[in-house]
């Protein structure tokens, strides 16, 4: 295995679990700002935002699911016309976890792989073995681009609700 194909992998992997990482970050701080804004003023949202929403205790998947329900009761009109973009959310949030949990494996069959095949594998770890996962880069590219229209129909909400600009002139928390 030549080390220059070792580091492009290696390289390369990082680049691209960041990005989907980075996307579904997005994602979250959009649903975020939504489910702060339905329920305080601009001056408190960033409170609930920092001390509950964006903690440990409250995961991407339950914000997810609240973010749906308030959608369904709040925005019916909007629910059901970018349902399709917003289930995908889900498919994102997967992938995240799968891209940033999982170890590389990079071995020189790995290496070899992604040199000729352009697929990355991955070290799905269980209770009980080892499973290695390939992964295709087209498939990172196309999980890209399905946050980023996620991201972008959420951000429109968002603007049409006028939750965003998340801070004005009145940026102290209460």
């Amino acid at each position: 295995m030549a080390n220059r194909d070792y580091i492009k992998y290696v390289e390369e992997t990082r680049r691209r679990r960041g990005k989907v990482i980075e996307c579904s970050v997005i994602i979250e701080r959009f649903i975020d700002i939504y489910i702060a804004s339905r329920f305080c003023s601009r001056k408190k949202k960033f409170g609930l935002m920092q001390y509950v929403l964006s903690t440990r205790f409250v995961s991407a998947e339950s914000k997810r699911q609240i973010f749906f329900e308030l959608l369904e009761k709040f925005e019916p009109k909007y629910f059901k016309e970018h349902q399709d973009v917003l289930s995908k959310i889900s498919k994102v949030y997967t992938a995240r976890n799968l891209y940033g949990h999982q170890l590389l494996v990079a071995d020189e069959d790995s290496v070899n792989r992604f040199k000729n095949k352009k697929v990355i594998t991955l070290a799905v770890l269980s209770d009980k073995k080892e499973v290695k996962k390939l992964l295709p880069v087209d498939e990172f590219k196309q999980i890209c681009k399905t946050a980023d229209n996620c991201a972008t129909v959420v951000r429109e909400l968002l603007e049409k609700r006028k939750y965003l600009p998340l801070y004005g002139n009145d940026r102290a928390i209460d």
